[in-house]
Order: structure tokens, then C-alpha cells, then sequence
């Protein structure tokens, strides 16, 4: 992730920032203001660092950048 060390995104052992660890950033709704205790949401005393709406724009594109998943068909002539 070039953009990543560019940006001097690191982990807690110094390392670049995968794609992964973004994407899983990015998912996480505590950034627009949301707290997630035992898979209840609250709304946190915090400042939100982003709003709802680029939350939801960013989950939009990260859900059609998604690979789609390919089925495999297998063809046995002799069943």
C-alpha cells in the first residue's frame, strides 16, 4: 500500500498498514459517532470524526469493489 506509507499509516509494530487492516477501519462505526457494546450500538459522548452519510458512501464502495464470489459448477457426465 503505497498511498498508506505515503500517508505514514502504521500498525502498532510500525509496519505499513495492509489492506486489510484499512478496510477493516473502515467498517467500524465509531468513526461517525457509534459505539458497538455486546452487538448493541449507542451513541457515543465522543465527536464523531466523520458523518453518517460518508460512513454509508464509503460502505457503498466498498461493497461493489467486493470480488464476486465465482460458483463453481462441476459436470460429471457419468453420475
Amino acid at each position: 500500500m503505497k498511498l498508506a506509507e505515503t500517508w505514514g499509516l502504521r500498525s502498532r509494530k510500525n509496519k505499513v498498514l495492509a489492506l486489510s487492516n484499512i478496510q477493516s477501519i473502515l467498517k467500524k462505526p465509531f468513526y461517525y459517532g457509534l459505539i458497538c457494546l455486546n452487538g448493541e450500538f449507542f451513541e457515543g459522548s465522543h465527536t464523531p470524526i466523520i458523518s453518517k452519510k460518508l460512513f454509508d458512501k464509503v460502505q457503498e464502495v466498498m461493497r461493489n469493489k467486493e470480488k464476486p464470489r465465482k460458483v463453481k459448477s462441476h459436470k460429471f457426465p457419468f453420475l
